[in-house]
């Protein structure tokens, strides 16, 4: 596809309920990270063209149900995606507006779309795009999407400041956020199982001590290997990675508020030698242990 020189749009039919603002962020807005630039609630129908140039933005996109026939072809330069209208009400799409792409649709269609950019977007994006132009999601919390694009309507209608700025930020937030969470619905946040919570509260007690799986799983009565798949299952890591997570916590803590040495600070947190406590401390915090006492020390100083 040729890149065209400006975006441009065309509509067989554009129905004149349909809404579109376009956004000036203020430098505030920008310095959040996470800002709106267009809105837009289309109903259209016949043959609809887009052309988009290329752009530092993302765009979220999603159809209500009982919205029409249409069928919904996005060409990017190196990937074409088709949409249908039995999509329609039953999830959110993410786009990538950095390469430029052109839409053709075909059919009547009521359409929402929320365009945003800034440095968090792009930390956002690139987790739930995973290297895709476009990417749907499934959801049953598709009236509450709405929900937040009519509260954005009322925001931006209104005169720019920093309160209504730092509020659609924290909207934008709110829905990434989620669909960063339903990308892992296989792998808990966190585990209400009550062997699993009173393994982790006797690591927490015993963390300067050798801690093994079997004497865990001893002592609430259950298997070792049990206990072992259920760290795997509802923790989504090892038993003894979740030990590691745990002492390299308090070392942290003893770094910053202690002056013991790194040796002593190894042996309070129940690493068997100096080395060991610096290799896997460098492992989890990619860097060492005197670097983050340092880091921290001139932190507080400045």
């Amino acid at each position: 596809m040729e890149t065209e020189k400006k975006h441009s749009w065309h509509f067989d039919v554009f129905d004149q309920k349909s809404r579109w603002i376009f956004i000036t962020p203020s430098e505030y807005a920008k310095s959040l990270g996470l800002y709106v630039t267009e809105l837009g609630h289309f109903i259209q129908g016949g043959n609809c063209i887009t052309h988009r140039i290329p752009e530092n933005t993302f765009c979220l996109t999603f159809t209500p149900q009982n919205s029409g026939l249409y069928e919904v072809n996005m060409h990017f330069p190196e990937k074409d995606y088709t949409i249908s209208s039995a999509l329609a009400g039953k999830g959110v799409a993410l786009v990538d507006n950095s390469p430029g792409y052109s839409i053709e649709q075909h059919g009547q269609n009521e359409n929402y779309f929320i365009q945003f950019t800034g440095f968090l977007a792009k930390k956002y994006c690139t987790l739930l795009l995973q290297q895709e132009y476009f990417q749907p999601f499934a959801m049953n919390w598709l009236p509450s999407l709405i929900g937040i694009f009519e509260k954005l309507i009322l925001l931006y209608r209104q005169p720019s400041n920093d309160i209504r700025d730092t509020y659609a930020s924290m909207l934008l937030t709110k829905i990434l956020s989620r669909l960063i969470i339903s990308l892992s619905t296989d792998q808990p946040l966190y585990s209400e199982n009550k062997y699993v919570k009173c393994a982790m509260e006797i690591i927490e007690e015993h963390y300067s001590e050798p801690i093994k799986l079997s004497t865990v799983a001893d002592q609430l009565h259950i298997n070792s290997s049990y206990l072992s798949r259920l760290f795997s299952g509802e923790v989504g890591t090892s038993f003894s990675a979740c030990v590691t997570h745990v002492r390299i916590n308090h070392a942290k803590e003893m770094l910053r508020t202690t002056e013991l040495s790194i040796e002593e600070i190894g042996a309070r947190c129940g690493f068997c030698n100096s080395s060991h406590f610096i290799r896997l401390f460098h492992a989890n915090e990619n860097i060492t242990p005197m670097q983050y006492r340092n880091a921290w020390n001139q932190k507080t100083i400045n």
